[in-house]
């Protein structure tokens, strides 16, 4: 059936005429006008001639350089430190005189803002500085800066030497006994006062070939005595290129498989099981023509893994090459104790566990997985 409708079932036409076509939008007028009295840093102006290779020259750079003239850049070797935590540990370290912004860079490198020059002279001329336990690498700022890690093939660290005997409590026998680890550098100011007799703590210069031994043993004329060794931080090095600026994992020269097949990965660590700390780089296989490929995309992106950071000197291992979703992930306190894996598989990771001297033990961790 139709439907008739009347002329007043419908809007009157308008009357007027033509309408005029909106005027261009002024993108200048977008932002909201600065009332306040505070000058604008930035004044923008359009250079549409300039030649592919953009020319900055000594005098426009050292100009744009004031601000930044009192500036360091610095990284932690190994892991990024927590910001919050790298800040603490700073203004607990330094006794500054004026005020100081941390900014971070890329690559785990922040950017140290002083604002007298007392300060900036005193982190700068004062060598190595130790922050978190390990050491805090600084360079000076300059207007060709580019942010980049150095690759240490050795790294100094601070070890301790429990009830060491007074007799040898001296140049010599300090530097006869820490040189069982690496290069004996300087004491602490307690041990050069020796007005702290439970230890002796002593900064060594170690490579990467260092065994870390958890006993050194002395003979005192005749009687052999043990000597219990204690590391504030032991540096991992490179499985690729034996730096110990950074993890396997994230090695330039060795980048990350996407996949690998799902049989069990052995792990072989030689020396003793507490000499090296695991990376987090699981030996790769090439993948299985029966099962595809896996992507774990998330375990290369920096922010993920800062995000799941629990301690401050951490360390871990997973099986995640075996499945995209993943299955087992094991972290722990390097300061306080040492996991070596041996065996890694689809539902399991095995390995040997050692807290300081106590004796080692076996632990496996097993996720219940099946095809049904």
């Amino acid at each position: 059936m139709e439907t008739s409708h009347l002329d007043s079932d419908f809007p009157p036409l308008s009357s007027s005429g033509a309408v005029a076509p909106a005027s261009l939008r002024n993108w200048n007028q977008i932002f909201a006008s600065d009332t306040s009295s505070v000058s604008k840093v930035f004044s923008f102006s359009h250079h549409p001639s300039e030649p592919d290779i953009i020319p900055f020259s000594n005098e426009k750079l050292t100009k744009g350089g004031e601000d930044w003239n009192l500036c360091l850049v610095g990284y932690s070797i190994g892991r990024r430190p927590y910001y919050e935590a790298l800040l603490g540990a700073i203004n607990k370290t330094w006794s500054l005189k004026g005020s100081l912004q941390l900014l971070s860079l890329s690559d785990g490198l922040f950017l140290l803002r002083f604002s007298c020059v007392e300060d900036f002279d005193m982190a700068w001329s004062k060598g190595v500085w130790f922050l978190l336990g390990k050491p805090f690498v600084l360079q000076k700022w300059h207007p060709k800066f580019k942010p980049k890690r150095e690759n240490f093939s050795s790294v100094p660290i601070w070890v301790k030497i429990h009830d060491l005997p007074l007799a040898c409590w001296n140049s010599e026998g300090i530097s006869r006994i820490t040189s069982k680890i690496g290069v004996p550098l300087a004491p602490d100011h307690l041990t050069e006062q020796k007005t702290r007799l439970t230890f002796s703590q002593v900064c060594v210069l170690v490579d990467c070939n260092a065994t870390y031994p958890d006993v050194i043993k002395v003979s005192l004329d005749g009687d052999v005595v043990e000597l219990k060794v204690q590391y504030e931080w032991r540096p991992v090095p490179c499985e690729h290129c034996k730096s110990l600026a950074h993890y396997s994992a994230s090695c330039p020269t060795n980048p990350p498989s996407l996949g690998t097949d799902s049989r069990p990965i052995f792990l072989n660590y030689r020396g003793r099981s507490s000499s090296k700390k695991p990376s987090n780089h699981i030996p790769s296989r090439p993948p299985s023509s029966s099962r595809p490929i896996i992507h774990a995309p998330s375990l290369h992106d920096p922010f993920f893994d800062s995000s799941h950071l629990l301690f401050s000197n951490e360390a871990s291992v997973h099986n995640f090459n075996f499945s995209s979703s993943g299955r087992i992930w094991i972290k722990w306190d390097a300061n306080k104790l040492n996991f070596t894996p041996t065996l890694i598989t689809l539902q399991m990771i095995n390995g040997t566990v050692t807290i300081g001297n106590l004796l080692p033990f076996q632990i496996s961790i097993v996720y219940a997985y099946n095809n049904a």
